[in-house]
């Protein structure tokens, strides 16, 4: 009996495609990852209503084949960077939709644009069948969340959660070799700079105890787009806006926060999360 799949050997790694759905080599390998979920769907599945003098249905009809994928993680200071150019969007398909300057530390800049790019995706499932993965193409973004918990337990460390549809998923795909993951450099929730991170409220920093601290991004985005002729699901596109939120949570030390959301007054929050010095 052959044995079972083992976690612990499952694997990672992304391309950015030029083309809509036309499969890419990986470039980039996640240093680690907690779930990664690839689901099979249809536009829908038909029963076949003929009359045929049987109690059960002859054919159940799978039509317009797309895929349905959630990726969870912890949350690196570096490395994550291609996953942000997914959910922000490009000016020019196929390329890196955000900027990079300075050095140690970099600042990457993301802010939403026209297009979305995709990737094709390479996933191992424990290593079965050996050395082989499933590869998933036409990944566009949906949504991203990040989350951190000031305290014990998982949600010390930022996770976040990236998800969306693609169009093609197919198995006992050779991967890309070769690859070197990235030096892993986790958020936890220790690493907030006190001094710096403000909630607008105009409360001194000494007031602001936050606890919790979470932000998303959803892309307005025609996922469901099929074509007469064609099997599978056509290029997603933006159709509507994006919506960036954030939420904290922090004690209850003055009333200026509850005063502010009950008056609908604007605010200009600010949040930093550094490692060392800086």
């Amino acid at each position: 009996m052959s044995a079972s799949a083992s976690g612990v050997l499952s694997i990672c790694q992304f391309g950015r495609e030029s083309a809509y759905g036309n499969a890419v080599a990986a470039t980039h390998k996640l240093g680690g990852f907690i779930s990664f979920n690839a689901k099979p769907s249809y536009a829908a599945q038909l029963l076949d209503p003929s009359l045929d003098g049987s109690l059960f249905t002859t054919a159940i009809l799978n039509i317009g084949q797309f895929v349905e994928w959630t990726l969870s993680g912890v949350v690196d200071y570096s490395g994550l960077t291609m996953l942000y150019d997914l959910v922000y969007g490009t000016d020019t398909y196929g390329a890196n939709g955000g900027t990079t300057v300075g050095g140690s530390p970099n600042v990457h800049t993301f802010v939403g644009r026209k297009n979305l790019n995709s990737y094709t995706f390479q996933l191992g499932i424990g290593d079965v069948p050996t050395s082989k993965v499933r590869r998933m193409v036409g990944a566009k973004a949906l949504k991203l969340e990040f989350s951190v918990t000031a305290g014990g337990g998982e949600s010390a460390a930022m996770r976040f959660t990236i998800s969306g549809v693609g169009s093609l998923l197919a198995d006992t795909i050779t991967p890309t070799a070769g690859l070197n993951t990235f030096t892993r450099v986790p958020i936890y929730f220790t690493h907030m700079d006190t001094a710096v991170s403000l909630d607008g409220t105009g409360d001194i920093a000494g007031d602001m105890v936050f606890t919790e601290f979470g932000f998303s991004i959803e892309n307005g985005v025609a996922s469901q787009r099929f074509q007469l002729g064609v099997p599978n699901l056509r290029e997603p596109i933006r159709d509507g806006k994006i919506v960036e939120k954030m939420t904290i949570k922090r004690d209850h030390v003055t009333e200026t926060l509850l005063q502010t959301w009950l008056a609908g007054t604007d605010l200009a929050p600010s949040f930093k999360f550094k490692s060392g010095t800086d």
